[in-house]
């Protein structure tokens, strides 16, 4: 797809359901997201759709998909797992990689 035909300034590529502080970009009637199923979520958003993002608002959700090719023409800021970064036109390809299985402790309650 490309950007200009959503309108679109960014995109988020997502595999959880909460972003920035637990906003949920992703629009509920489009399905629903999962960090387990496999698949990655795919946000078109323009400056308002960032701004609305604290008060309920979301992007365009594109698709969802188990691997994506983006390619840019010319060099463009980019933020990787919250690190802003300017990157040379390029071509990259996401997807998972592997998973694995953790385990937590239950949650107990402190008497402080």
């Amino acid at each position: 797809f490309h950007l200009r035909n959503y309108g679109a300034h960014s995109i988020l590529i997502l595999n959880i359901g909460h972003f920035a502080g637990g906003t949920m970009p992703w629009k509920q009637k489009s399905g629903t997201p999962s960090f387990n199923d496999g698949l990655l979520e795919v946000i078109a958003m323009d400056n308002v759709d960032l701004t609305l993002l604290k008060i309920g608002g979301t992007g365009e959700s594109v698709c969802q998909a188990k691997k994506i090719e983006l390619e840019t023409l010319r060099a463009m800021p980019m933020q990787i797992d919250g690190e802003s970064i300017l990157l040379n036109p390029l071509q990259i390809s996401i997807g998972f990689f592997n998973s694995m299985d953790v385990s937590t402790n239950k949650k107990t309650t402190y008497p402080y």
